[in-house]
């Protein structure tokens, strides 16, 4: 199976969308465009031909075009068949997926994503896995996006080009994730994965008051030390470093956006003690309290 990778803030651009009826103008000669060209035969038997694929694509199939790739029919359809077709720029560049990719999504392992969950992790990793040429069960709603799609693409008024954008988002999703399914079965998160957000939640809000091994058990209605284990399963980190980073994070900003003593901003973010607080500044930046704000001063530092 043909597979590509999108990166979950990959960048789209709806730029054409389509509904053929019949042969023209597919028939009628060879085509090819710069952008990606998802097609979903509405009633098939649709004949493609592209530089390495000689295709029967039945009614509800979707099929991804890449960009430049010739494409034609190789017979003519009846007069009822047709397709929606949307082209569409994408950046970063969908590149190759291989099951892997696909098994790496399904799996409780791959709890990267997990870490997105985090205030202090960046905006990586996560990604679709998109399917080049597919028959998804929930066909029916994708038909429904892409009939919404071209109707909105035909009324071009105020934001449009946005509202285009997020259907051609469902688009994917729902066919990344009809593939999924397809594959491994519905999908659920563990009751230890749902505690987990609970308590990132809970410390992303809280972080600059005391919080104690009796707080977090009441909250949670856990013992101090199973949260622990799940937050280090999924965060990779203790809960008491997190907490550490997010003092750090808040001390960063004041200290590039105000004008208060080193001492008051420790105390602020939840340090008692402002040498404890400098020492563990400078091991989580690499620069001390002062040094940090002299950077920001100058910009060297955001």
């Amino acid at each position: 199976m043909n597979l590509f990778r999108m990166p979950r803030l990959a960048q789209l651009n709806v730029k054409w969308t389509g509904n053929h009826q019949g042969n023209s103008p597919l028939a009628d000669y060879e085509h090819s465009n710069p952008y990606f060209e998802l097609m979903m035969v509405t009633e098939g038997p649709v004949y493609l031909k592209t530089d390495s694929d000689t295709l029967e694509l039945a009614s509800g199939d979707c099929f991804l075009l890449l960009p430049w790739e010739r494409h034609t029919a190789w017979k003519r359809s009846h007069e009822q068949s047709g397709f929606f077709w949307v082209q569409f720029s994408v950046t970063p560049e969908l590149i190759p997926a291989s099951l892997k990719d696909l098994a790496a999504v399904a799996s409780d392992q791959r709890l990267e994503t997990s870490k997105q969950e985090l205030r202090i992790a960046g905006d990586e990793s996560e990604f679709l896995v998109l399917p080049r040429h597919y028959h998804p069960v929930r066909r029916y709603e994708l038909l429904n996006l892409f009939e919404n799609l071209h109707q909105e693409s035909g009324r071009p008024h105020g934001y449009f080009h946005f509202r285009c954008t997020l259907l051609l988002g469902q688009i994917l999703h729902l066919l990344a994730e009809d593939l999924l399914n397809r594959e491994y079965g519905s999908l659920s998160a563990p009751a230890a994965y749902g505690t987990y957000r609970q308590l990132v939640n809970y410390l992303n809000e809280s972080y600059s008051n005391p919080i104690s091994r009796k707080s977090l058990e009441d909250l949670l209605n856990r013992k101090y030390e199973y949260l622990c284990q799940i937050f280090k399963k999924y965060a990779g980190m203790s809960i008491l470093s997190y907490v550490h980073r997010l003092r750090i994070q808040r001390a960063q900003y004041l200290l590039r956006s105000s004008g208060q003593e080193i001492k008051e901003i420790a105390e602020s973010v939840g340090f008692e003690d402002s040498y404890y607080f400098s020492r563990l500044f400078k091991r989580i930046v690499g620069a001390s309290p002062t040094d940090y704000r002299k950077q920001a001063a100058s910009g060297g530092v955001r």
